[in-house]
């Protein structure tokens, strides 16, 4: 071979040994980039998978645990609940409970000490350990009045366990005094109050609003004196009185004055109406001949027309004229009894009292009064006294 074909052979060798070295460093260089982004997309995979564990877990059905596997902590007993009883301002009971049961009591009071032993609450419910107490309180006249029960009310919380316990217990003495079908007929019959009172005091006895006007239902046919347990007479009527309280409120407090400039200075919790009238044409004949000999039509106009509340004025010493007038003016009917003396029991002796005078009223002046009650008044008259006696005699 020439020497120039020699150097040709040469050059090409030296061309086909770059082009080899090049094509492997292109090569290592790409499997390192291979290798970078496999890395890369394997630590992607494991964050992944990583955070669905708890998600999967989920969907894990592992058998349940055992009391065995729990930690000791979930197996202590049950939290104690403590309920404070309230009999009046002075004396308490608390009550321990566990799942509803009373498991002792502790007072500082001897005398409740000994009433809770002869009460025997451990092993009662929180409903029978209540009632058992109140009772008691009651027999003992720790708790002695109507005053004293409306101190125990106040004193209970909104919407407190004993508070929604004496609601249960008067609906259960209400209906109890009630025939099957009255309790049925107020189940059903429309509500008395509007949804906004029902809830008011709902809220304060814990109970709902349907339960509310059920038993204000009930109300309206009880009687709480044909009770013979005073014990339930007590609570019948002071839950009534504060329930009714809220619905009525007095239009007027001691010292305002009334629509007729009348100083209010007796008023009671509550300015009910009724809820409906019976005429006293729907009455029987014998009832209505009674009614329309012993009143005049105007107190009977009144009796049985529209109810409405009015305040009692004082009318001793003025003329039978003037009072019949100036009550009948007030809504007031009226009933009056003839004296032939003025010093009978309870006169005003501030007076000279000339025959035809009102000696004597049973409602005092300031009275709040609704208008289908009667007033009796007493009026010195000799004359008309003995002829009352005496036609009374013949009779």
């Amino acid at each position: 071979m020439s020497r120039d074909e020699l150097y040709m052979l040469d050059v090409m060798n030296y061309l086909d040994a770059e082009l080899v070295e090049a094509a492997d460093k292109r090569a290592k260089a790409g499997r390192a980039v291979v290798l970078k982004y496999a890395l890369i997309a394997a630590a992607v995979i494991l964050v992944i998978t990583v955070g669905m564990v708890p998600l999967f877990s989920m969907f894990k059905n592992d058998p349940p645990q055992t009391t065995e596997d729990l930690p000791q902590t979930s197996l202590e007993l049950p939290e104690v609940e403590w309920v404070q009883i309230t009999l009046n301002v002075e004396k308490n009971v608390e009550l321990e409970v566990k799942e509803g049961v009373v498991t002792s009591f502790k007072t500082e009071d001897p005398a409740l000490q000994s009433l809770a032993n002869e009460s025997e609450l451990n092993g009662l419910s929180v409903e029978q350990a209540v009632r058992a107490l109140i009772r008691g309180a009651i027999e003992k006249r720790y708790i002695g009045s109507e005053r004293d029960m409306k101190a125990l009310l106040a004193s209970l919380g909104e919407g407190s366990l004993v508070r929604r316990i004496l609601f249960d217990w008067t609906v259960e003495i209400a209906e109890n005094m009630l025939d099957e079908e009255i309790v049925t007929a107020c189940k059903g019959a429309r509500p008395p109050l509007s949804d906004e009172l029902a809830k008011e005091i709902g809220t304060r006895y814990g109970v709902k609003k349907k339960q509310v006007q059920y038993l204000m239902n009930l109300f309206k046919y009880t009687d709480p004196m044909v009770i013979e347990d005073r014990t339930l007479n007590l609570v019948h009527e002071v839950v009534r009185i504060e329930m009714y309280s809220i619905a009525f409120p007095p239009k007027y407090q001691v010292g305002e004055y009334d629509e007729y400039g009348e100083k209010v200075l007796y008023v009671r919790d509550y300015e009910d109406l009724p809820a409906f009238r019976i005429p006293l044409e729907d009455y029987p004949e014998s009832y209505q001949e009674e009614m329309r000999k012993s009143y005049t039509k105007r107190d009977l106009e009144i009796l049985y027309g529209p109810c409405v509340w009015t305040t009692m004025p004082y009318v001793i010493a003025q003329s039978e004229e003037q009072v019949v007038a100036l009550l009948h003016e007030r809504n007031i009917a009226v009933h009056i009894q003839y004296s032939s003396s003025d010093s009978i029991a309870g006169v005003d002796h501030a007076h000279e009292y000339e025959i035809g005078d009102c000696i004597l009223q049973d409602k005092p002046a300031g009275t709040r009064l609704r208008s289908d009650r009667v007033v009796h008044l007493w009026v010195y008259h000799p004359g008309k006294a003995k002829a009352e006696k005496q036609a009374l005699v013949g009779e």
